[in-house]
């Protein structure tokens, strides 16, 4: 095909400068939490559900952050309006035709297959996620490089969704994430929250605790869960330590 047009690499700053700006301006609601690693090297690799709950962590300022660039700083941000709606519908419009039956997975590589339209919206969308963990947690904006940049579907009667983990435990070179959600619960869909799930307090108020009951979660320790319910437009990014376990609740019945 053609070659863009020299102008389009200034004008997709300036609209990504200008996406930064708005998110901004909106609502944010942030939670910092205490960076926490395994007391044990290299036993951050496809660690999950129990072998995570069981293996002694150790809190520290700072991470691990093997290879990479991060801060001391770990938090739960969540952005109520990450995207608007029409920003959201016109994506998933383009989806429509790109995630056809079997196929519930598209990748930000998979854009090379599709037309400009689709690739435009997917690489703003990444780039607003890229720059708001670049200024949440103080990085360097070249420093932050995605990892995994996807959309997945999930049906009700098919969905499978892993176990406890925390992201750096099943993948030791992530270091931030983020979940940007194009459908809403109760809505669309039902089940699908996403928990954060914490060690009990140790100070006599383990009363106050939960013991975890959420899909994957070992059973046998006292967790406190922290539910997020999923809506359209919605974003939460965090640091991908052992500071942030989480699971998924499986689809009871729709499409997310």
């Amino acid at each position: 095909g053609e070659p863009l047009p020299t102008e389009v690499p200034a004008l997709l700053q300036h609209v990504f400068a200008a996406d930064m700006q708005q998110l901004l301006q909106r609502e944010k609601q942030v939670q910092n939490v205490t960076c926490l690693q395994p007391a044990v090297e290299g036993t951050g690799n496809n660690v999950i559900d129990d072998a995570l709950t069981s293996t002694p962590l150790t809190s520290t300022r700072g991470r691990a952050c093997d290879g990479g660039c991060c801060t001391d700083t770990c938090s739960r941000v969540v952005f109520p309006t990450f995207a608007t709606d029409e920003e959201v519908e016109a994506f998933r419009t383009e989806l429509k035709h790109a995630m056809t039956e079997p196929f519930h997975q598209f990748s930000l590589s998979k854009c090379a297959f599709r037309d400009a339209r689709t690739t435009l919206l997917f690489v703003r969308f990444v780039e607003r996620m890229r720059r708001a963990i670049a200024h949440e947690y103080g990085l360097e904006l070249s420093s932050v490089l995605p990892g995994q940049a996807f959309v997945a579907r999930f049906d009700g009667e098919q969905d499978q969704q892993g176990g406890l983990h925390s992201d750096e435990s099943t993948h030791r070179e992530f270091h931030y994430s983020c979940v940007f959600y194009m459908a809403s619960q109760h809505d669309e869909f039902e089940g699908g929250t996403l928990f954060f799930s914490d060690a009990a307090p140790e100070d006599g108020q383990a009363q106050s605790a939960e013991r975890s009951t959420a899909p994957g979660a070992a059973p046998s320790v006292e967790r406190v869960l922290s539910p997020l319910s999923p809506s359209r437009g919605m974003a939460i990014i965090f640091s991908s330590g052992w500071e942030n376990m989480h699971v998924v609740e499986p689809l009871a019945s729709g499409t997310r």
